[in-house]
């Protein structure tokens, strides 16, 4: 078995990717916030950890064993300049992720056990239990979905333990499917009594994709038509516009692209009339992501061009032009990524700069462009041992 040390780097290559069953979650909120609340002296050990691992994971990928090792024990030793504590329990809980892709998992459970913060633990079981299920081990799936059940009743936050029971109703699914629409049901029955109208939106759009997951197919389709309603109600446009590209994007990841469509239009509409800012370029950004998964590339391409912020603009451009590769439409794609790279270079932050340009090198390792690829490589390296 690789040591624990080696494997912490490597769990860091997830890109702290949440299930598709979580599109807005709340881990993936607290992490973004916290990013954006403390000074760099704060979080760059974290990115540094972070962008090596994936880094090292992508050579791996195109085989260079010895520069993966040396970017991996770069992350690690970034890794154990964390001090903070939740930030710390998310590394820990990618680790008990990692380990259990790597087929260690009474390892992967003690790692999931170090961990602290409930809203941490829970999502990370979800993935075990997936990982447990597929490797043919229900019983443990099912002791795992038992213990995030009984820790998501001692969250007393609505929005979070609505969310928590959805997510962990929605798991269900892979041993005991009626335990998990009881759950996910509950959740539904507590979305709706949520004061807040922006809240509502967002866990009721949870509960639409769970109820997908589920089977119930239609009932998610009335819940996806309450938020549509629901929508123009929210008296932030702001909230109203996150609200709207969630719906799409929802809808979106679950081939219900034609609908996805009607609520991106109007979350488009309110996003532009916005006033120019950070959030504003995020959520013209998602909603720019989700015509994209829904197939709908020129108003996808067209609101990405609209966007001021680089990083954004080309965060939208990229899953424009995966999604164009995957139907066949490879020639735009590819005109897509080079103009992305191009504009790579006008992102100021070091760490945001190393994100665009390895997700863009993903992309020229898919298309098998592997000399494109390692020069991007190349590129994001320099670009975060920069800000070291």
């Amino acid at each position: 078995m690789r040591t624990l040390t080696a494997v912490s780097a490597l769990a860091l290559s997830l890109s702290f990717a949440l299930p598709p069953m979580a599109a807005h979650a709340h881990e993936d909120l607290r992490l973004q916030a916290w990013l954006n609340t403390h000074p760099a002296a704060v979080t760059s050990a974290f990115e540094h950890a972070q962008v090596y691992a994936q880094l090292g994971n992508l050579w791996k990928e195109l085989g260079d064993a010895p520069k993966s090792s040396d970017l991996f024990a770069r992350s690690d030793s970034a890794a154990k300049r964390v001090q903070d504590d939740y930030i710390r329990d998310v590394l820990k809980a990618h680790l008990a992720n990692e380990l259990a892709s790597s087929g260690h998992y009474d390892d992967a459970l003690q790692a999931l056990d170090k961990v602290q913060d409930t809203d941490v633990w829970v999502k990370t079981a979800w993935k075990l239990i997936g990982k447990f299920a597929k490797s043919k081990q229900p019983e443990r799936a099912a002791e795992l979905l038992e213990r995030a059940e009984a820790r998501t009743r001692t969250v007393e936050e609505p929005l979070l333990r609505a969310e928590l029971l959805s997510g962990t109703g929605a798991a269900y699914r892979y041993v005991a499917q009626a335990k998990g629409e009881n759950l996910v049901y509950e959740s539904y029955g507590m979305a709706q009594m949520l004061p807040d109208l922006y809240e509502r939106g967002i866990m009721l759009n949870e509960a639409g994709a769970h109820l997908v997951d589920i089977g119930h197919r239609d009932q998610a389709l009335a819940v996806f038509e309450t938020v549509n309603r629901l929508a123009p109600q929210i008296e932030e446009p702001l909230h109203q516009a996150k609200v709207l590209a969630m719906l799409g994007g929802e809808m979106a990841e679950k081939n219900l692209r034609d609908r996805a469509v009607g609520a991106l239009d109007k979350g488009r509409e309110v996003a532009l009339s916005l006033p120019e800012s950070e959030e504003r370029a995020a959520v013209l950004s998602e909603i720019s992501r989700n015509y994209g998964q829904s197939h709908r590339f020129e108003p996808g391409i067209a609101l990405a061009e609209k966007i001021a912020d680089p990083y954004h603009r080309i965060e939208g451009f990229i899953r424009n032009a995966k999604n164009m590769a995957r139907t066949g439409n490879q020639e735009a794609a590819y005109k897509l990524l080079e103009r992305s790279e191009q504009e790579a270079d006008l992102v100021k932050s070091p760490y945001l700069r190393a994100t665009v340009l390895r997700k863009l090198a993903s992309e020229r390792i898919e298309a098998r462009q592997l000399e494109q690829a390692k020069e991007l490589l190349g590129r994001a390296e320099r670009a975060i041992a920069d800000a070291a």
